[in-house]
């Protein structure tokens, strides 16, 4: 049988295999814990940077740059989201990528940040105690407040 004689069937096919597929994402949004927050050293929003959740049991490790007013949105891939479950959390002094440093040509000359320093004891899951709990669905904005 030649190919263009099965493409109708194909085609016809097409709309139960999206149908399947939507339904799939759809579940697998269910089971994601929304996570954002902010992100302060002694009151004071920090204005660069990461964080990072870890779960160990689960095997998930997730990275969001932290906002200049201080905030983050935590996301796997393209959802909104990670799975539930407890979290250490570690603050980096680094950001992972850059969207607006450009491929080619010169680099966009910024003005530098005024850093907020991160305490040495929160930059490593090691010795942070920062800890997160993530419920599916929506959770309430974290707030982490980090001490020198």
């Amino acid at each position: 049988m030649k190919f263009s004689a099965r493409l109708p069937r194909l085609l016809a096919s097409l709309p139960a295999v999206l149908a399947v597929l939507l339904l799939a994402a759809g579940c697998s949004n269910e089971k994601l814990g929304q996570v954002n927050g902010v992100v302060a050293v002694d009151g004071k929003p920090l204005n660069t940077g990461s964080i990072v959740f870890q779960n160990a049991a689960a095997g998930v490790s997730i990275n969001a740059n932290i906002a200049e007013d201080g905030t983050f949105v935590i996301k796997t891939f393209d959802k909104n989201g990670i799975p539930p479950g407890i979290y250490k959390v570690a603050v980096r002094v680094d950001t992972f990528g850059d969207p607006e440093t450009p491929l080619v040509g010169q680099p966009i000359k910024r003005k530098p940040k005024p850093a907020v320093l991160v305490p040495e004891k929160y930059r490593t899951l090691e010795t942070s105690d920062l800890t997160a709990t993530v419920n599916p669905g929506v959770n309430p904005p974290l707030k982490f407040d980090l001490k020198p």
